[in-house]
């Protein structure tokens, strides 16, 4: 996989959020580890549109605890 492939793949919920996303709509993202890129870029786009989010992450501190409106945080087994 070349870098143009995987910098479309950070950046593949964003267009379809650009597209369906409207003010004050919510977007929940998932992420065990909270720092999968293309989630976050997700969550960026759907801040940017003025939504809210909310996170499900694992139990460490992320970049998605640090964006995110709401987060919620499962322990790991």
């Amino acid at each position: 996989m070349n870098i143009r492939q995987i910098e479309k793949l950070d950046m593949s919920h964003v267009g379809t959020i650009k597209m369906y996303m409207k003010n004050q709509d919510v977007l929940i993202a998932l992420s065990t580890s909270g720092n999968s890129k293309n989630v976050v870029n997700a969550v960026v786009t759907a801040k940017a549109l003025n939504g809210k989010t909310i996170a499900i992450t694992g139990e460490k501190a992320s970049r998605l605890s640090e964006i995110c409106d709401v987060t919620i945080q499962l322990q790991s087994t």
